[in-house]
Parts: structure tokens; C-alpha cells; sequence
């Protein structure tokens, strides 16, 4: 089983369906030597330089990490989509671009991962319709990757679902060879996951608490 980040169950978001299942699948179908972070924000400073828009946070749905496949990040979208023309379309008429999302993410997280750490880290990424079924249909130029060894869907949709651990990893061994990316290693995928997904004691020090409560005390009774 995968380590999941939370460890609880998955965040609670608008996706009320969709990702909560990704994120189970992704937890039993996933061997323990992946790490998965669900519901991970980046920040504006970031997505500013990256995108050229005073955006206050961004997201990515899932984050999963490996010591030899490397890093990939998942789009989840939920709901029967549609192309038409160059768009992303939802029955009800609004239109998303899952592809432009998921870029943005992932340049914002390697940038911020750079500045925190020096780590200079090359990030793959798909596309996930889980109540879409793409089987024997056009798959338009955004949801394919094109490198001197061919094109490479990076959609997965409600056919993948049953083997999705499966693959999941056929996309992170392509994303590895398409980016000529090398093995991470333990050491830093660990330090990775510290930097993204700290875990820190907030609580004042004794010395500041003995501080404020005598501060108090005095205030209280100059008030007296």
C-alpha cells in the first residue's frame, strides 16, 4: 500500500467523488515505495512568475513521488467531458483546461522546490477522467505527448480505472525516459516530502509562554 499524505483519507474539496476515489485507488494498487500527496496548494508568488497572473493559490490534485520513476502529477476531472474545437467542455457548458492546470502546478512546485532546496527536478504529468470513456475516440494533441520516441497519451479515464497503480507507473517510466530524468534516490525524495509536507510543533517555547503569562498577569493587575 502506498504512504498517503494525509494519511486519514483524502482531503475533503469540491470533488466530492472523484478524487476520493482516485485517492483509494492510488493507495491500494500502489506499492510502499510511492508516495502520494493528495490535495497539494502552491503559492502566488510562484504561479505569478510562471503564469503572468496575480493568482492567489493554485493546486494539484495528486503528487507522487518514487526513488527511481521519478515525480508525477495528476489532474482529476471528474464528470463526462467533451472536446470541442481546442476546449475542454463539461455537459453543463462550462470549459476547463486540465492540461494548462496541471502545467502550471507543476512549474510552480519545481520552481519552489528549487528555491527551498537547489533540487533542480523535472516533473511529469496526466491528465484523469475517471466518468470519461476516450476507448477507439480522437484524443486531441493536448492529451499527447510528443517526443523522438513517439506519442504518448497522458490521459487515463474510466477504462484505467481498474488497473490504475498499474498505470500510473507506465506514465511515470515514460515521463522518466521523455524528461532524461535520473533516479532520485531515497535521501531525496524523503527531503522532498519534508519540504512540501512538513511536520512542525507551532506551540510557543516554555520560555515565550512563561513570558506571555507573566505579561498578562502584570496588565492584569495595573488594570486592578
Amino acid at each position: 500500500m502506498a504512504v498517503m499524505i494525509p494519511d486519514i483519507g483524502p482531503v475533503i474539496n469540491d470533488s466530492t467523488s472523484a478524487e476520493p476515489d482516485i485517492y483509494w485507488r492510488l493507495a491500494r494498487q500502489l506499492g510502499d515505495e510511492f508516495i502520494v500527496i493528495h490535495s497539494l496548494p502552491w503559492v502566488s508568488t510562484v504561479a505569478r512568475e510562471i503564469d503572468g497572473r496575480a493568482v492567489p493559490t493554485g493546486e494539484l490534485d495528486f503528487l507522487i513521488l518514487h526513488p527511481e520513476l521519478g515525480i508525477l502529477a495528476l489532474e482529476v476531472k471528474g464528470g463526462v467531458i467533451a472536446y470541442h474545437q481546442s476546449v475542454f467542455v463539461f455537459r453543463n457548458g462550462t470549459r476547463i483546461d486540465p492540461v494548462r492546470q496541471v502545467r502550471r502546478g507543476t512549474h510552480a512546485l519545481a520552481g519552489w522546490i528549487y528555491s527551498a532546496s537547489s533540487y533542480s527536478l523535472k516533473i511529469g504529468y496526466a491528465i484523469v477522467l475517471p466518468d470519461s470513456d476516450l476507448a477507439d475516440k480522437l484524443v486531441p494533441p493536448a492529451l499527447v505527448d510528443y517526443t523522438p520516441s513517439g506519442p504518448q497519451n497522458i490521459v487515463l479515464d474510466k477504462n484505467d480505472l481498474r488497473e490504475f497503480g498499474r498505470k500510473v507507473t507506465q506514465l511515470m517510466r515514460y515521463w522518466k525516459i521523455a524528461l532524461n530524468n535520473d533516479n532520485l534516490g531515497q535521501d531525496k525524495v524523503e527531503n522532498i516530502k519534508s519540504l512540501i509536507c512538513p511536520i512542525a510543533d507551532y506551540r510557543p517555547k516554555w520560555h515565550s509562554r512563561i513570558a506571555e503569562v507573566s505579561e498578562r498577569w502584570l496588565t492584569l493587575t495595573e488594570q486592578q
